[in-house]
């Protein structure tokens, strides 16, 4: 697995943020409801993007989140990457999607063990929107076989008010 150790998390210019909202709006394997809302302007990539090289390959990757600017929050997580691809006639590597985590709701994700780890929210009758009974834990692991990332391991652990053993 590749180390994820040294990433960071870049506040964007609003620049950026368009940058990256426009790969995915010409993302045609992106979600049509994802790309729908981002041209609308009813949802928006998220200011900060966090970089750490998830591939191996000594380039640091792009983790972009699409927030719907509601309640919510992020409704979509990419992983965009150059891993794989050759550069064109100006020596530029083209960015592209190996991870497309779409139909979520809240979603957060955080670098664990040098692996993505995509965190949602799952709800039980009476939860607070800040508050779910249990989290649900995609970790995702590179594949160099296909060059994508991909869901290894769905873990459920106790969210912020979860009952103690529960």
């Amino acid at each position: 697995m590749a180390s994820a150790r040294r990433h960071s998390r870049t506040p964007s210019a609003p620049g950026v943020q368009a940058f990256f909202a426009g790969l995915i709006v010409a993302d045609r394997a992106a979600g049509v409801e994802v790309r729908r809302a981002l041209r609308a302007g009813q949802a928006f990539v998220d200011a900060t993007v966090t970089f750490a090289d998830l591939t191996g390959d000594g380039r640091k990757d792009a983790i972009v989140r699409v927030d719907s600017a509601g309640a919510a929050g992020v409704i979509a997580v990419y992983v965009l990457s150059t891993d794989g691809q050759r550069p064109d006639r100006h020596g530029h590597l083209a960015l592209r999607a190996i991870y497309r985590g779409e139909n979520v709701y809240r979603a957060s994700v955080v670098l664990r063990s040098g692996a993505a780890v995509v965190r949602v929210p799952r709800y039980a009758p009476g939860d607070d929107l800040c508050c779910p009974t249990v989290v649900q834990e995609r970790t995702l692991a590179w594949h160099p076989s296909d060059h994508s990332l991909r869901v290894t391991a769905v873990a459920e652990v106790n969210g912020p008010r979860a009952p103690a053993g529960g």
